[in-house]
């Protein structure tokens, strides 16, 4: 047993520092399992596995100084070496592009609804100033603009919306860069207030006693419509 610890020391430790004690070593046995008649005459790699056994059985936060200093010594012998640094640098970075993956994956489709949503969001806001301009001239002529013309100045286009049509009362919004279209709608009122009008926007209901006018051209998917709209 003494000949096979200086042994070890003489494997692990060149300068001949010993650095397992007696009442350490009487634990140690374990390793000779992995050992035949000569001592020496087993494959590293058995070695490194026994050793790796018996710290599996350990405590891994209370490892002593030997198996550490014994595993470390054994790494370097073999061939081609174990890296733990190496493999884990890879786990890691294997991690890491699957994480990164996923938030891509979930932000795309969110920042594609937002930018969307903002565009659509410009075309509302041109048409809600034509939709006064119609209802200030259906109160004065009683019947609604046919056209665009028939309408003081208006702002018919922007940054992500071509253009603005104007039909029977009817606006139709093109967006630019896809065929999304949108639609606000005359609705006139069926009960005794005169010249009453409102504006139902894309797939939306009329209020109660209100009559939707004309066809709905809104051709965009619901959920990159407002509440309003839908």
């Amino acid at each position: 047993m003494v000949n096979f610890k200086s042994r070890f020391e003489a494997l692990f430790d060149p300068t001949g520092t010993a650095f397992i004690s007696d009442s350490t070593w009487l634990h140690e046995t374990v390793f000779l399992a992995g050992l035949n008649a000569n001592g020496w005459d087993c494959s590293t790699r058995t070695l490194v596995a026994i050793l790796l056994n018996y710290q599996q059985r350990a405590n891994y936060l209370r490892m002593s100084n030997f198996l550490g200093t014994v595993l470390r010594g054994m790494m370097k012998n073999l061939n081609p070496p174990f890296n733990f640094i190496e493999g884990y640098f890879i786990l890691e970075l294997m991690l890491s592009i699957l994480i990164i993956g996923i938030l891509v994956a979930t932000a795309i489709p969110i920042y594609t609804s937002y930018l969307e949503k903002a565009k659509i969001s410009e075309a509302i806001n041109l048409m809600s100033g034509v939709k006064s301009d119609i209802a200030e001239y259906y109160s004065i002529y009683g019947r609604l603009p046919t056209k665009a013309e028939q309408l003081p100045s208006i702002k018919t286009s922007g940054q992500y919306t071509s253009n603005i049509t104007l039909d029977n009362g009817v606006l139709t919004a093109s967006m630019r860069h896809n065929d999304f279209s949108l639609s606000f709608r005359p609705a006139l009122a069926n009960n005794e207030l005169p010249k009453v009008i409102t504006y139902v926007c894309g797939y939306a209901t009329p209020p109660n006693h209100f009559i939707v006018q004309a066809e709905n051209k809104t051709n965009i998917p619901p959920h990159y419509l407002s509440l309003t709209c839908r």
